[in-house]
């Protein structure tokens, strides 16, 4: 049988905030400390504004199964941030480098 084993790739239909709460989800089974909140999750699913990496944008849409590659290392948006506003339109925002120690922490950089 040809393609035996073979996984088939399919497009999701879920809209970019829904993917970055499902891998945030997905990290914190492993990684959450108990007894405190993500606040950055709970923003997320306030449908407030927040400040997302392009490393949380290529892990969410890699684990999605979508194409990541602008995203990656040597990508057109490498290295940047964005701000997701609260129509989940994604908007550019600063460099990783420039953002405040504060404001990294917030969004899990540091």
């Amino acid at each position: 049988m040809a393609g035996a084993g073979r996984m088939k790739r399919v497009q999701r239909a879920d809209g970019l905030r829904q993917l970055l709460i499902a891998d945030r989800e997905r990290s914190l089974q492993r990684w959450a400390v108990p007894g405190r909140r993500d606040e950055w999750l709970d923003d997320l699913r306030a449908h407030v504004p927040v400040v997302v990496s392009s490393a949380q944008l290529l892990c969410a849409l890699m684990h999605a199964g979508l194409p990541y590659q602008q995203f990656a290392y040597g990508g057109a948006d490498w290295g940047k941030s964005f701000v997701l506003d609260e129509n989940d339109r994604l908007h550019t925002h600063a460099p990783v480098a420039n953002l405040g120690r504060a404001e990294a922490g917030r969004i899990g950089l540091s």
